[in-house]
C-alpha cells in the first residue's frame, strides 16, 4: 500500500491533482480543486496536506489581437502563450493551494510522456487524476487506444516513484454531440475497460506498493445521470459540477485511502452561490485600416461574449461568439456604418448571459491595399492546386508584406484555409507570382482568393482565383465571388 493510505498525520500528504480543462477551470471559476481543497480543511482536517504540481492559475480569457496573414509554408508557428495564468473567484479563501498540474486541452495521450518527470520533481504521495476526454472527443484515440496510454501513465508515475498512490477517475459523457455517437460508445466502453483494468491492478504485485483506485465521477456528473445539470456548455463544470467531481474524489480518499470523515456533501441549489455576471462597459467602434473594430472593457470571469452587429439603418442582427474583447470586420468598404452591441455569458442558456450593452456607432476608414491582378487556380498533382497572379508594381504606394491565398472547400463546408506568398514588388518567372497548396481533399471543389498583405494597413480585400476541383487536372475560370466578397473585391481594386 502507498504513502497516502499510510500517511501519518504529522506528515503533510502531497497531493498532485492532474487533468485537462476539466481541472484546470478558467478565469472567475472556484474549481474542483478549491471544493476539495475545502473538504480538506473540514472533514479532513487531521491531516495536513500540500498541493504539489508546476502551475497555479486558471485558463485565461482569449487576447484580442488583429487580423493575422496566413503563415508562409515554412514560417515556424508563433510561440504558445502561457496559458495557466489566469484568476479564480474573487472569493476564494486566501490560503487555497493553487499548485496542479491540468492544463485545458491536455490529452492522456500526453500526460504518459510528461508526469514521469513531474512525479520525479515534485514527489507528489498521491495523484488525483481525471483525464480522457480529450483523447476521445478530438479523436486522438479510440476507447482502446485511450486505455492504453491511461495504464502508460499510470507505469510512468510508478517508475518515478514506486510507492505512489492513485484516485483515477473515468470519463464522464458530455451532452450529444449530432454526429459523433461514436464518442458516447467510445465513452461506455473505456470505463467499462478501465474498471476491469483497475480490478486487475489490485492482482499484480505492484498493488502491494502502489495502490490505484476508481473514482466513478461519471456516475454523479455528465450527461448522466441529469443531462448536465453540472455543466455550463455540456462539458465543463459550473459552479454545482465543481461539488459533483470533487465529490466523487472525496468519497474514494475516506472508503479507500481513510482519509477524512465523510465524503463531501453537494449542497442544495440555493447554498451554491452564483457566479455574478454584468454587461460589458465602455463599447466602442472605430475604424481601422482593414474595416471597422469594436471592443469592450473585459467582465472578469465571463466564460466568453455574445456580439451582434448590422448596418446603420437594418433591423435584423447578425450574431456570434468570441472569447476576446474585441474584434474586426474586414469585409467592409470604407464609409459604411455600423452598430453593436456585446453581452457577457457564463453559460449557453439565456439565463446564463446579461444584458446587452448600450449601442456603439462607428464608419469603416477602409484603406487596404487591392488584390493583385490576373488571379488564377490550377489543379497540381494528385491533391494540390497552384494559384498565380501579377503583383503589384513597383511603384505602388503600399509596403506590401506578403499575399496570401485563402480558400475553402465547396463540397465539404469548413473553415477559411490560408497560406502566405512571399513575392517582391515586381515579382518572379515574368511578373508572376505562384503559390502551390498541397494535402487537399482528391475530387473536392475549392472556391480560391488572393488578397494582399501590407506592413501598415494589414490584410486587403479577396480578389476571386476561381473555382477548381482538386485532382481533376482542370483549370475553372474565375466566376466572380459571391455577395459581399465579390462587391469588396471591385472597391478594393479601384
Amino acid at each position: 500500500m502507498g504513502d497516502a493510505a499510510d500517511s501519518s498525520s504529522s506528515k503533510p500528504l502531497r497531493i498532485m491533482i492532474v487533468g485537462d480543462s476539466i481541472t484546470h477551470g478558467s478565469e472567475g471559476d472556484y474549481t474542483w480543486r478549491y471544493r476539495i481543497w475545502e473538504w480538506f480543511q473540514t472533514a479532513a482536517s487531521s491531516q495536513p496536506i500540500t498541493f504539489v504540481g508546476p502551475y497555479t492559475g486558471t485558463g485565461p480569457p482569449d487576447e484580442y489581437k488583429p487580423p493575422q496573414p496566413p503563415r508562409f509554408p515554412d514560417e515556424p508557428e508563433p510561440p504558445p502563450r502561457d496559458c495557466t495564468t489566469g484568476g479564480y473567484n474573487e472569493s476564494i479563501h486566501a490560503s487555497f493551494q493553487r499548485a496542479h498540474f491540468a492544463h485545458t486541452g491536455r490529452a492522456v495521450f500526453q500526460a504518459k510522456d510528461a508526469i514521469q518527470e513531474q512525479v520525479t520533481n515534485l514527489n507528489p504521495d498521491l495523484l488525483l487524476v481525471l483525464l480522457g476526454f480529450n483523447d476521445m472527443g478530438w479523436g486522438f484515440s479510440d476507447h482502446i487506444g485511450t486505455l492504453e496510454n491511461t495504464l502508460a501513465f499510470i507505469a510512468n508515475a510508478r517508475l518515478a516513484r514506486p510507492k505512489i498512490d492513485i484516485a483515477l477517475s473515468n470519463v464522464p459523457q458530455r451532452s450529444p454531440i449530432p454526429g459523433r455517437e461514436d464518442l458516447v460508445d467510445w465513452t461506455n466502453k473505456y470505463n467499462n475497460l478501465l474498471k476491469h483494468a483497475i480490478k486487475a491492478d489490485r492482482l499484480d504485485h505492484l498493488s502491494r506498493s502502489s495502490r490505484l483506485e476508481l473514482v466513478d465521477v461519471a456516475s454523479v456528473y455528465g450527461w448522466t445521470p441529469d443531462e448536465c445539470t453540472g455543466a455550463f456548455d455540456g462539458l465543463h463544470p459550473n459552479e454545482l459540477g465543481e461539488f459533483q467531481i470533487a465529490s466523487a474524489f472525496s468519497t474514494v480518499l475516506h472508503k479507500s485511502f481513510n482519509i477524512g470523515t465523510a465524503p463531501l456533501s453537494i449542497p442544495r441549489s440555493s447554498k451554491i452561490p452564483k457566479r455574478p455576471l454584468h454587461s460589458p462597459t465602455n463599447p466602442a467602434c472605430t475604424g481601422v485600416p482593414w474595416g471597422i473594430h469594436f471592443s469592450w472593457d473585459p467582465v472578469y470571469g465571463s466564460r466568453g461574449y455574445d456580439v451582434r452587429s448590422r448596418c446603420a439603418g437594418q433591423d435584423e442582427w447578425e450574431e456570434s461568439h468570441h472569447g476576446e474583447c474585441g474584434i474586426d470586420n474586414t469585409f467592409t468598404p470604407a464609409g459604411q456604418e455600423w452598430e453593436f452591441q456585446v453581452r457577457a455569458k457564463v453559460g449557453v442558456e439565456e439565463k446564463d448571459k446579461s444584458d446587452w450593452s448600450a449601442i456603439a456607432k462607428g464608419t469603416a476608414t477602409r484603406s487596404t491595399a487591392p488584390p493583385p491582378e490576373n488571379r488564377e487556380v490550377f489543379s497540381r498533382g494528385k491533391d494540390g492546386i497552384e494559384v498565380t497572379f501579377t503583383p503589384l508594381p513597383n511603384d505602388s504606394k503600399f509596403e506590401v508584406e506578403r499575399y496570401a491565398v485563402n480558400w475553402v472547400d465547396e463540397t465539404a463546408g469548413g473553415f477559411l484555409g490560408g497560406q502566405g506568398v512571399r513575392v517582391g514588388a515586381g515579382g518572379r518567372a515574368e511578373n508572376r507570382g505562384r503559390c502551390v497548396v498541397q494535402g487537399l481533399e482528391v475530387g473536392h471543389r475549392y472556391q480560391v482568393w488572393v488578397s494582399t498583405w501590407t506592413k501598415r494597413e494589414g490584410g486587403g480585400v479577396f480578389g476571386g482565383a476561381g473555382k477548381v476541383v482538386v485532382g481533376s487536372g482542370v483549370f475553372s475560370r474565375p466566376e466572380g465571388l459571391s455577395g459581399e466578397l465579390e462587391r469588396l473585391s471591385l472597391e478594393g481594386g479601384r
